[in-house]
């Protein structure tokens, strides 16, 4: 695997647990003074997840 899909990976990943516990743990988040709703955090985790998932799996696959 190329170094920079690895990186891209981690970061994905990162991101998406981060999205995840904002969701179990309930933080609120203030951006210009306005709430950034928790279903946001949930469509962050699901295409942050999403991606990297995309990624190991595409490359894993046999060349």
């Amino acid at each position: 695997m190329k170094r920079s899909v690895v990186l891209a990976m981690i970061i994905l990943t990162i991101v998406s647990l981060a999205h995840l516990l904002r969701v179990i743990f309930r933080l609120e988040v203030v951006v210009g003074g306005a709430e950034v709703p928790l279903w946001m955090s949930v469509v962050g985790f699901l295409f942050a997840g999403g991606i990297a998932a995309y990624l190991w799996f595409e490359n894993r696959k046999p060349a």
